[in-house]
């Protein structure tokens, strides 16, 4: 349970970073509250009239959201599947592992075959969710390579 959501975690702190990188540097045109989030960060103001920047916590389910900012960096038509069963079972086992990870009462640390089977659904969504999103990226990437010609036939032919 803990390897699901740390892969979960890592994955998606790796693409808001490069969502961030892309969008500090001109690449994608982010909002400034897109680019507060993507940095983790909010901000007050403090009684001496400065602005004062301080790191926001988003919950796991909200922070895969920063998927659309990866794909929007990209143009990469994707869309985060949150209306199925894949979606619930996430948040669900994400609730198992806050329980295991937090207890407040010895029997918080049971784990049924119930909540492994939850565990399993959630990675097997978020891999389908990642994958996804990785497989439009590399079309991406490959569809956009110039064209380059294959001459390498030709230097054989000519160097005999």
């Amino acid at each position: 349970m803990r390897a699901t959501f740390a892969l979960v975690e890592g994955w998606t702190a790796a693409i808001r970073r490069i969502a961030l990188a892309d969008g500090e540097a001109g690449v994608t045109e982010f909002t400034l509250g897109e680019l507060a989030m993507l940095r983790g960060e909010t901000y007050e103001l403090e009684d001496s009239g400065e602005v004062r920047s301080k790191p926001v916590f988003q919950q796991l389910t909200r922070q895969l959201r920063f998927f659309r900012a990866f794909a929007k960096t990209y143009a990469l038509p994707f869309t985060l599947e949150i209306g199925g069963g894949g979606w619930r079972s996430f948040k669900k086992a994400l609730e198992i592992r806050n329980r295991i990870t937090h207890p407040k009462q010895a029997m918080d640390l049971a784990v049924s075959d119930d909540d492994l089977e939850q565990c399993g659904r959630a990675h097997a969504w978020f891999i389908f969710q990642a994958v996804k999103l990785t497989e439009l990226f590399t079309r991406s990437l490959r569809d956009s390579r110039p064209a380059v010609a294959d001459d390498r036939a030709g230097e054989s032919e000519g160097s005999g």
